[in-house]
């Protein structure tokens, strides 16, 4: 999703729409469940964001790893030996709990909570 807005540097907001984008995931569909579409997301304000003028691919941002990071204690929390999107998708809820962050907005912004979204994970966890 960076790559597509033509951003130099990857964000939480590049992943959050990377989640959706790639559709079949557990995030995805615990995204699909509270009513969020990638449409949707990619209409929201602040998804757009592009962090300087990519001269090739994109690097990963500060927040970006910070994602990575959340996600991988979600993953090893659960039990789960990898990373999957459900886990990505928990980093961008917990950056977005603590108030920061540019998926933060962009959640908001298409109507859906924290809450409901991790209820969604954790529905999809159990299932």
């Amino acid at each position: 999703e960076a790559g597509r807005v033509g951003s130099a540097e990857v964000m939480d907001v590049h992943l959050l729409l990377g989640v959706l984008a790639e559709g079949d995931g557990r995030g995805a569909r615990a995204l699909a469940q509270v009513g969020v579409t990638l449409d949707a997301a990619r209409l929201a304000p602040g998804a757009q964001v592009a962090r300087g003028e990519a001269q090739g691919p994109p690097m990963l941002g500060a927040d970006a790893l910070d994602v990575l990071e959340l996600a991988l204690v979600e993953s090893v929390g659960a039990g789960r030996t990898r990373i999957d999107t459900g886990d990505l998708l928990a980093g961008c809820v917990r950056r977005t709990e603590a108030g920061i962050g540019l998926a933060a907005p962009v959640l908001g912004a298409l109507g859906t909570t924290t809450a409901s979204v991790r209820e969604a994970l954790r529905g999809r966890d159990a299932g």
